[in-house]
């Protein structure tokens, strides 16, 4: 399912191991250790589906928006976040049957934000 981050039941499993997947220790505490100095920054937890230190690439990006932060999104760094732009990672996925669906939905929610413009130009 894309966008799980907005299921409640998803995004709560997700910060309860957060703190302890043995797979994200180091690169959550970096992440913390990087946000710290900077407070005007936000630097998002990476959340425990991503494959953290068994991961083949890591992407840590400084205030990569406002879903990603706490209290506004889900506070992690995921594909699963729900918004269009996650779902451009989400196409690296290693199941092809997975990667296609969300190209479908990649595709399907641009073709909605073309709507919303366009019906907005003829207002």
């Amino acid at each position: 399912m894309t966008r799980r981050m907005a299921d409640r039941a998803f995004r709560t499993s997700q910060e309860d191991t957060a703190a302890t997947a043995p797979h994200l220790g180091p690169i959550n505490a970096f992440v913390a250790a990087i946000s710290e100095p900077d407070p005007e920054g936000f630097v998002p937890r990476i959340a425990p589906h991503h494959g953290g230190t068994d991961a083949r690439v890591l992407s840590v990006l400084r205030d990569p928006g406002p879903a990603t932060q706490v209290g506004v999104g889900s506070g992690f760094l995921s594909i699963e976040d729900a918004t269009i732009h996650p779902g451009r990672q989400a196409l690296f996925h290693p199941d092809p049957a997975e990667r296609e669906r969300r190209e479908a939905h990649q595709v399907a929610a641009y073709a909605r934000v073309g709507q919303i413009l366009s019906d907005g130009a003829r207002s």
